[in-house]
């Protein structure tokens, strides 16, 4: 008799331990997917694609093609680990020491910023198109989502440098490249005096928290702890460490913030955390109806204005 009791007990355990093994089988390859669309290079997840509303420079194909149709100087740059990075010049119509760094949008690429390009072209500058980490012809397995080639950006100030010694250097950047553009700034960057961030997240970390719940209906506990720790093992940085906030905190750069109303992909409310937290000189300017990346098509007007302005600020008699 005594020993029914203790098959029964042992019947449960095995029932917990199966369970419990399969929870954390199931998490895990949940976990895996998520941290293959957030940061693989591999062909994006459909509903990711839609969700991010293929907005902005990408829907703009007619100044995409322009951009391609222009002769664009190639260049690669060798990074501190050894990833070859690759970038595109537009040279100015004229000579200047203007130039703007443009940093592209999740799975981009430079020639997606045709729009952009074309704008600042005949504005005069010179534009430096970077292809960032895991998107067009520059290589590695993961997307740097911002913080990784936020600090690549010394190398790309250097190769300016090398051609136009007094450069006067603009960043901009939208969506993971608007994030790009804040994380730099944290950094002491020769000649940069200014900065235009359009629809940037916060941090890696707020905005996939986000994305787990609005995409995949999953809580951030335990997902997104074992996305964080395959991204820190496989593409060497962290979720938590990727923060625009904490970057802006430190930021002597002057920086204009823009962010559109509509905007459901990097949530509306992130304009004014990254504001708040910029110990810069600093404006914004929210695109009234406009969803993500769309604040320029929207209000083409309100917004080129207002980034022009912000710029000759900066630039002085150059702009």
């Amino acid at each position: 008799m005594g020993g029914y009791p203790n098959m029964l007990i042992g019947v449960i355990i095995a029932v917990i331990v199966a369970v419990a093994v399969l929870f954390f089988v199931v998490v895990y390859m949940i976990s895996k997917k998520v941290f293959d669309v957030a940061v693989g290079v591999a062909p994006k997840d459909k509903v990711f694609e839609s969700n991010a509303e293929d907005a902005g420079p990408k829907k703009n194909k007619s100044a995409n093609d322009w951009l391609a149709a222009q002769p664009l100087i190639e260049l690669r740059v060798a990074a501190k680990d050894g990833l070859s990075l690759f970038g595109r010049i537009l040279p100015a119509p004229r000579q200047t020491r203007k130039w703007v760094i443009l940093l592209h949008g999740f799975s981009g690429s430079g020639l997606k910023m045709g729009s952009y390009a074309h704008h600042f072209h005949q504005a005069g500058f010179n534009v430096l198109l970077p292809d960032m980490r895991g998107c067009g012809n520059t290589g590695g397995k993961y997307m740097g989502l911002g913080w990784l080639d936020a600090q690549d950006m010394p190398l790309w100030i250097d190769q300016i440098l090398q051609i136009t010694p007094d450069a006067k250097i603009v960043i901009s950047g939208g969506s993971m490249g608007g994030a790009c553009t804040m994380m730099c700034t944290g950094y002491p960057l020769k000649n940069v005096v200014a900065a235009v961030e359009d629809c940037g997240y916060s941090s890696v970390w707020d905005e996939y928290a986000y994305q787990l719940k609005k995409v995949f209906g999953l809580p951030v506990f335990p997902f997104m702890y074992v996305v964080d720790a395959l991204t820190k093992k496989r593409a060497g940085f962290s979720f938590r460490e990727a923060s625009s906030i904490d970057q802006l905190k430190q930021s002597r750069i002057p920086t204009l913030f823009i962010h559109g109303t509509e905007d459901e992909f990097v949530p509306y409310y992130m304009l004014e955390e990254n504001y708040e937290a910029a110990a810069c000189e600093k404006q914004k300017l929210a695109v009234i109806g406009a969803g993500h990346g769309l604040a320029s098509e929207v209000n083409p007007q309100l917004y080129w204005s207002t980034v022009d302005s912000f710029i000759a600020r900066y630039m002085g008699e150059d702009a």
